[in-house]
């Protein structure tokens, strides 16, 4: 990967119909398993653009520093603590909530950042995961990490604030970190918007934005598998949808903590991914809708045998999904 300063904004979604070959992805730097966070940030570029705060702990977008000085927000865990936020949902060890920073310099408007914080043991601290091998990074600075590979190779993704980890002082053996991205500005998951925006629209271009809609989302797809990328959790609800003009969308990908990039084997983890996003599909997606989807991942008009028979191996793996949830 260049060495040559990259700021971490990312380039706007390509047009749909838009292809990327491989050879076209950028392949960053191996990442040692034994490197720590903040070596292997830096081989990634990601600092560029950010400060190192809380004795390296915490990374912060520099045009943010001073509004996470106004709110006291100096070190990891007084972002962990503040009960100031608006909480979305709690899990045993993840909280989402919403935080709103006032406008800043350069900038008008406010912005929506949307916060995840996590308390995790040590041993599932997992991170990245760069061709099997595994830096012990939290689940916070794992996903600042795949949002970083994600934008080198043009994967459309929502803008990092910021994130950080330190040793839990609560919780014995566990790491407590944070995430906080840029809220997508009327964005909506991709199943949500599919109901409410799509299903019953009965104007003459519905269908057009029908087939619009599935080509933005393969693009998304496309684009990160062109880079040998996996999500893992490639589901509706992790494309998130807006629509700035009448029947163009944008698409990015959000939870990329899982994010896993594979040399090898790729075509497991393509299955799994293409698998996820089908048996996630809201009802009133059809099976011509499907196929036509997947034909603009493949970005082709007629399906070759190679690609006939990943949408056989595809529907394999979608009917163990189907079982395994039926069974649990």
């Amino acid at each position: 990967m260049s060495h040559a300063h990259a700021p971490i904004t990312p380039t706007p979604p390509e047009p749909a119909g838009t292809t990327r070959s491989d050879d076209a992805a950028v392949i960053p730097t191996k990442i040692a398993g034994d490197m720590t966070h903040r070596s292997a940030l830096t081989v990634l570029r990601f600092p560029d653009e950010f400060d190192l705060l809380d004795d390296g702990q915490m990374y912060v977008r520099r045009d943010y520093r001073q509004l996470f000085e106004q709110r006291g927000w100096l070190t990891c865990r007084d972002v962990m603590v503040d009960q100031s936020v608006l909480l979305d949902r709690r899990r045993h060890d993840r909280e989402n909530c919403f935080v709103d920073f006032p406008s800043r310099a350069g900038h008008d408007a406010t912005v929506r950042g949307f916060l995840k914080r996590h308390t995790t043991h040590r041993r599932k601290c997992r991170g990245f995961r760069e061709g099997g091998k595994q830096p012990v990074i939290s689940p916070g600075l794992s996903e600042a990490l795949a949002v970083a590979v994600c934008q080198c190779n043009n994967v459309p993704v929502a803008n990092v604030i910021a994130a950080g980890q330190h040793v839990s002082n609560d919780t014995p053996g566990a790491i407590d970190s944070f995430f906080i991205s840029e809220q997508i500005v009327d964005g909506l998951p991709a199943d949500w918007f599919w109901e409410s925006h799509i299903v019953g629209d009965k104007s003459s271009d519905g269908g057009a934005r029908r087939r619009a809609l599935l080509a933005s989302l393969a693009h998304a797809a496309r684009s990160l598998h062109a880079a040998h990328l996996f999500h893992r959790d490639l589901y509706w609800c992790h494309f998130f949808v807006r629509e700035p003009a009448t029947g163009q969308f944008e698409t990015y990908l959000i939870d990329l903590q899982r994010l896993h990039r594979a040399q090898h084997g790729q075509l497991r983890w393509r299955v799994k991914d293409i698998a996820q996003f089908r048996v996630s599909a809201p009802p009133s997606v059809n099976g011509d809708d499907l196929h036509y989807w997947f034909a603009r991942y493949r970005g082709v008009q007629q399906l070759s045998t190679h690609d006939r028979l990943l949408c056989a191996a595809t529907g394999v793996r979608e009917w163990f999904y189907h079982w395994k949830d039926g069974r649990g």
